[in-house]
């Protein structure tokens, strides 16, 4: 086995080890069982409630085509099968993006060797594979999102494989792919101009030739008919109510968690802030406390703009600093469309360039030591690539031991607590009674973990004051389900309060409300609060 393939099995090895330590660990998050639940409920027979009421009637059964306005139902397809082999748990559902994650890194592999040579391929593959960063965000499926970065990587390699051979099958699998990103989430639409950048650095001065053969008219067809397959979830939930389009031009200006698109350049800073959050790896907090790697934002500011200086001064004539400068746009393009959202500015929309910086940085510095000539320079150059590895891997590997020894004492905090598994426990001992959760966060993880037994309604609304309807609908529940239960998040963990309301309906109807049940993480504190009606 060749040197580069071993670093590359060693980085596999070492990522499958730390995300696999503790694999219940932190509690089952709401978005990690979005896209989850409706299988666990298909696979029990359950009716699922499709978003919008858009589904595709089958054999008496309504199949949902999205989870979420602006996220497809694509995992939850891979869920059903994965479900029906394996049994529905915390460890079977993350599994299934920890394997996602294998296979990411590996095409990371074959592309890095193609790029750069296969021991500094080995080498990125070491860095990205222990980045808590990457090993955190896969194994909790990184906000129903960790596909995106499998299919960033492999779509990247299709095209790379276009360009090698020259074959056009291999532009009309990038466009499937591209689409099938687009059904997962609908910022994979950044990955559109980055695979527009990367055909244009790749293939060099034959970049017009590409283009004039992708654009006649019988490929440029299967091209469109690619990514309309890949993203017919989203075209068909739209065709039926428009509720992308719907959320877009409501969160156009100013989106629901506070984000003002006007402010540009604002919008910009915090974006590439993000970017160095990611890097850094310290946003962790949940998992009780926070560990990063601080050289990291230097370095890969460093090695951005050298790639891109070093691009800039070869003018083209070198084809690896055409190459790297490629690389170092791909990240600045997709941060920069970042900075433009309907939701928030966060670091998990930027989890898709893993492990782009990492291999970009090792590259840089085989790049600039390359420049010294003979055996000296290769072994500078090995000297420096080792010295990067036991910086950045060591910091980072370091910052993965101490979130998971920090997760051992806490659990997980607040809404990634393991109480949510107390809290399923308690439902599923009466699992005939109603639930109303009137909080984010709530629903999705109680039906996996009572594997559909509890099947609670959400009623909340995504805006922070609720609308008057809230408490007529809350009425009328209350009123059908008079044993009904509802559960709250305590206040510290609350993200949209209903408490007023539900006690204003309680009042309404002559009753009161009783605390049946509360949920503590570890330290004591109140996570989750189950009340009746008396």
């Amino acid at each position: 086995m060749t040197a580069g393939r071993l670093l590359a099995l060693t980085g596999l090895i070492a990522f499958w080890g730390l995300a696999l330590a503790q694999p219940h660990l932190p509690g089952l998050y709401y978005d990690e069982a979005a896209d989850a639940a409706p299988a666990v409920e298909l696979l029990a027979g359950k009716p699922v409630e499709p978003a919008r009421g858009v589904g595709i009637d089958l054999l008496g059964r309504t199949l949902p085509v999205m989870v979420m306005d602006y996220v497809g139902a694509v995992s939850t397809y891979l869920y059903i099968p994965w479900f029906a082999l394996f049994g529905v748990g915390v460890l079977q559902l993350r599994l299934l993006p920890i394997a996602g994650g294998m296979v990411a890194l590996a095409l990371a592999a074959v592309l890095g060797r193609r790029w750069l040579g296969p021991v500094p391929a080995g080498l990125g593959v070491v860095l990205g594979a222990v980045h808590p960063s990457f090993v955190f965000w896969t194994r909790q499926g990184v906000h129903v999102s960790s596909l995106l970065g499998l299919l960033a990587t492999a779509s990247l390699l299709t095209l790379d494989s276009w360009v090698r051979t020259g074959r056009p099958r291999w532009a009309y699998l990038t466009a499937l792919l591209f689409g099938l990103g687009l059904g997962v989430k609908l910022l994979f639409v950044w990955w559109g101009p980055a695979l527009v950048l990367y055909l244009w650095v790749r293939s060099g001065p034959k970049a017009g030739q590409f283009i004039g053969q992708i654009l006649r008219p019988g490929r440029l067809a299967l091209c469109a008919l690619g990514v309309l397959a890949g993203a017919w979830m989203p075209l068909y939930y739209n065709l039926r109510s428009g509720g992308t389009l719907e959320t877009l031009a409501a969160n156009f200006w100013r989106t629901s968690y506070g984000v003002e698109n006007w402010r540009v350049l604002d919008n910009l800073r915090t974006a590439f802030d993000q970017l160095l959050v990611l890097v850094r790896g310290d946003h962790f907090w949940f998992l009780g406390g926070q560990f990063g790697n601080p050289l990291y934002p230097p370095i890969l500011v460093g090695a951005l703009a050298v790639a891109l200086a070093g691009g800039a001064l070869s003018r083209g004539r070198s084809g690896s600093w055409r190459l790297l400068a490629g690389l170092a746009g791909i990240i600045v393009l997709v941060t920069a469309q970042s900075a433009f959202t309907v939701s928030g500015l966060w670091p998990t929309h930027l989890y898709l360039l893993m492990p782009l910086p990492q291999i970009l940085t090792v590259g840089v510095i085989y790049q600039v030591a390359g420049i010294l000539p003979g055996r000296p320079g290769r072994a500078v150059t090995t000297g420096l690539a080792l010295l990067a590895v036991l910086l950045l891997g060591g910091g980072d590997l370091w910052a993965d031991l101490s979130y998971h020894r920090a997760l051992a004492e806490t659990g997980g905090w607040l809404r990634m607590s393991d109480a949510i598994y107390r809290l399923a426990d308690y439902l599923a001992a009466e699992p005939d009674r109603p639930v109303l959760a009137l909080d984010w966060g709530i629903a999705a993880p109680v039906v996996v973990l009572t594997e559909a037994r509890v099947v609670p309604v959400e009623l909340f609304f995504y805006q922070a004051q609720a609308p008057p309807e809230l408490a007529d609908i809350l009425y009328g529940y209350a009123s059908r389900f008079p044993r009904a239960r509802y559960v709250f998040h305590a206040p510290e963990a609350t993200v949209y309060e209903r408490r007023a309301e539900f006690e204003r309906v309680a009042a309404a109807l002559g009753r009161r409300p009783v605390l049946e049940f509360t949920t503590r993480q570890r330290d004591g504190k109140p996570v989750h609060l189950v009340y009746s009606l008396e």
